[in-house]
């Protein structure tokens, strides 16, 4: 817990809650106790999460004249309390994905490089091109997945968090944080009303890059 504290950006933007991380650790001294209480709760005993929950979504123009949703890049505005739990989720989890993720797949375990990917692409597709003399060749099939991150389902995330066997108070944890979240729009500065969404995984979320 305080390993995930420690390593959180004390500049970055504050969420819902109008605080920054600098300020929590500026005034840990004070608050650490309840907030550790609080966040403990949560992890170790299934205390909800839902009070805290809660993204602001600030969309950035990509071009000098947006017109279209994809014309801008949301950024994810957390509440820090809600990042300390995520981390924390993190760090425990993130200990188990060598034990269960293949060897092909590099991204965001330590360790291993994503540029490692491109080389084997290049080699693979060197291969590929080298002429023959039997008819038979080979072809290669580009897959672009897109948005990977608002397709998922999250029925889907729990039962493969299920049949990896991961322990039941991080599984419960880990939906609580995908399920009970709520997000609005900052329009001009200004957060619009809340809304629910019904799958895919909230960016920003220091835990969505390991699930």
């Amino acid at each position: 817990m305080i390993e995930a504290i420690k390593s959180l950006k004390g500049n970055s933007a504050p969420g819902p809650d109008d605080l920054s991380t600098l300020f929590y650790h500026k005034s840990w001294s004070i608050i650490g106790p309840d907030i550790l209480i609080f966040t403990l709760d949560i992890l170790n005993n299934g205390g909800s999460i839902a009070d805290i929950n809660h993204i602001f979504i600030n969309l950035i123009p990509k071009l000098d004249s947006p017109n279209f949703p994809s014309d801008f890049r949301p950024i994810s505005l957390c509440n820090v309390i809600l990042k300390i739990i995520t981390k924390t989720l993190a760090n425990r989890i993130k200990k188990i994905l060598p034990n269960v993720i293949h060897d092909y797949q590099s991204a965001f375990l330590p360790g291993r490089l994503i540029t490692d990917n491109s080389l084997i692409v290049f080699e693979t597709l060197h291969y590929i091109r080298k002429p023959r003399k039997k008819d038979n060749g080979y072809v290669g099939i580009k897959l672009d997945i897109a948005k990977a991150y608002d397709s998922l389902e999250w029925d889907f995330i729990e039962a493969t968090l299920k049949t990896m066997g991961f322990p039941n108070n991080i599984i419960l944890t880990t939906m609580q944080c995908i399920r009970t979240v709520k997000f609005c729009i900052l329009i001009n500065g200004q957060p619009t009303d809340f809304f629910l969404p019904k799958r895919g995984l909230k960016q920003g979320d220091l835990m969505s890059p390991y699930i």
